[in-house]
């Protein structure tokens, strides 16, 4: 179980417990504006693509998390179309009218690198596309 702030908008949070992830406005608490569940198994951890004030970004690279798994994988979401005056609370769920290969059409990549459960992701603050994730028995992926 865990929480992130959006960087690039500070009222939007994610939050992950088990096998799902809500992206919340804070300011409608009632509902998620974006339910996502794609992993097999529990999220261990997410993180926002991290927007520092002297890294150049875009409306692309604003809304960018990424979501590590017991399933091993890691996966990365693009929700740059989600905005708080257009909430939506329908699940992503792998399997469910999207090509099984293709995935769900917020979901840009998965990492599957991994043998064993990814307990931590996260994205590095000087290189905006490079991140690291790392499995419960401490083997680093750089990525």
């Amino acid at each position: 179980t865990c929480v992130r702030t959006c960087g690039s908008a500070p009222n939007v949070v994610a939050t992950a417990a088990g096998e799902f992830i809500d992206v919340r406005d804070l300011r409608m608490q009632k509902e998620p504006m974006k339910k996502l569940q794609w992993h097999g198994n529990e999220v261990l951890d997410i993180a926002w693509l991290p927007t520092p004030p002297n890294m150049k970004t875009t409306t692309a690279t604003k809304n960018i998390l990424a979501s590590a798994s017991s399933d091993r994988r890691v996966a990365v979401w693009d929700l740059s179309s989600l905005s708080s005056s257009a909430a939506t609370t329908a699940t992503t769920q792998f399997g469910e009218g999207e090509d099984e290969d293709e995935g769900p059409p917020e979901l840009l990549f998965v990492h599957g690198g991994h043998i064993s459960s990814v307990t931590a992701v996260d994205w590095s603050y000087k290189d905006q596309m490079l991140a690291a994730s790392i499995e419960c028995d401490g083997r680093l992926h750089i990525w």
